[in-house]
C-alpha cells in the first residue's frame, strides 16, 4: 500500500469512526502531542493533543446533521475530508454554505495538523501552498522554507486570549469546573498570597488566563442582571467575555445546579443569537450564545 493510501484509510476508518462514536481514544495513539485543529475562525483553535480529544469527546450538533461525506488523498501528506450539512448555514457565527472542508496534514502516519475551510478552493489551494509560519517546520530545503515565509504576508494571528484579574486563582479553578472548564497550569510567583500567581483554565482549545490582583481590573457589581431592559452593563468591572456554545440550554441548567450567579436568563435575541450571562464572583461576566440558526 502506498503511504496516501494510508493516510486515507487513517482518516475514514479512524478519525470518523472517532468522531461518529466520541471516543477519542480511537485516534489517541495517531495524534502529535503538539497538533493543532484550527477551525473557521481563528480563535476556534485547538493547541495540543488534550485539546483536539476534548473537542473529539465533547462532539457537536452539526457533527448529528451530517448527510454526506467525502474523504481524498492529495499527497503523501495532505487528506480532503468533506462533510455535508446542507441545513446548517453558521456554525459558531460564521455563515456555511452546508460544508466543511477539513485538511490533514500527516507526517509518517501520524497526524499533525488539522485545518478547516468553508469552501473547496480554500482548501485544496491551502493544501498546495502549505504557507502558514507554524507549518515550516520539517521542511527539507531551507531556501525555500526561508521563500514561502517571505511570501506570507504579514505576522499571523494563532489565538487570543483573555486575561481575567481575579482574587484567589484557585479558587477561580474550582468555580470554572462547576462550568465545565479544567485546570490548565498554574505558576506560582512566590508573591504573598492565597496560592499561585498565574493560571489558566481551558475547555475544548478555547483558553483563558487568570492573574491574582493584576493584568486587568476586576469588582462585582450590587446589580443583580446584565441583559433585558433592567440590566445593567456598567457595574461590574470586571471583562465581559463572549463564550460561543451548541447548547445554551445545557449550559443554563449546569449553572442553576452548580448555584452559579446567572445574571441574565436564556433569551432570543434580535441579533440572531440566544444568549444567557453567568457571573464570575470577581465580576467577570460569561455572555455564552448559539446562533439561533444552528
Amino acid at each position: 500500500m502506498t503511504r496516501s493510501t494510508d493516510n486515507l484509510e487513517l482518516i475514514l476508518f479512524g478519525w470518523v469512526d472517532a468522531l461518529r462514536r466520541g471516543d477519542p481514544d480511537l485516534i489517541a495513539a495517531r495524534l502529535a502531542n503538539d497538533i493543532v485543529w484550527q477551525g473557521l475562525r481563528a480563535d476556534l483553535v485547538c493547541r495540543d493533543r488534550d485539546a483536539v480529544l476534548d473537542n473529539i469527546r465533547d462532539g457537536g450538533a452539526h457533527r448529528r446533521r451530517v448527510k454526506g461525506l467525502e474523504v481524498a488523498a492529495l499527497d503523501d501528506n495532505h487528506v480532503l475530508f468533506a462533510i455535508r450539512i446542507p441545513d446548517v448555514t453558521e456554525l459558531f457565527g460564521e455563515p456555511i454554505a452546508g460544508e466543511i472542508y477539513t485538511v490533514f496534514t500527516l507526517r509518517t502516519d501520524i497526524i499533525v495538523r488539522i485545518d478547516e475551510f468553508k469552501t473547496r478552493d480554500e482548501a485544496l489551494a491551502a493544501a498546495r501552498e502549505d504557507i502558514a509560519p507554524d507549518r515550516l517546520e520539517g521542511r527539507s530545503d531551507p531556501a525555500e522554507a526561508a521563500t514561502v515565509a517571505q511570501a506570507t504576508p504579514g505576522a499571523m494571528v494563532e489565538r487570543v486570549v483573555p486575561i481575567l484579574n481575579v482574587t484567589d486563582v484557585g479558587e477561580s479553578f474550582a468555580w470554572f469546573a462547576k462550568l465545565g472548564w479544567r485546570k490548565g497550569f498554574e505558576w506560582d510567583d512566590d508573591e504573598p498570597g492565597p496560592g499561585p500567581g498565574f493560571g489558566s483554565v481551558s475547555f475544548a482549545g478555547c483558553e483563558i488566563f487568570l492573574c491574582r490582583d493584576g493584568q486587568g481590573s476586576r469588582g462585582r457589581g450590587s446589580n443583580t442582571l446584565t441583559g433585558g431592559p433592567e440590566g445593567d452593563q456598567t457595574a461590574d468591572k470586571g471583562t465581559w467575555v463572549s463564550i460561543w456554545v451548541d447548547d445554551v440550554a445545557a449550559i443554563h441548567q449546569r449553572c442553576l445546579a452548580e448555584g452559579l450567579d446567572v445574571t441574565y436568563p436564556p433569551t432570543d435575541e434580535a441579533w440572531g443569537v440566544r444568549e444567557v450571562h453567568v457571573r464570575h464572583p470577581d465580576g467577570h461576566v460569561f455572555r455564552i450564545s448559539r446562533a439561533l440558526d444552528d
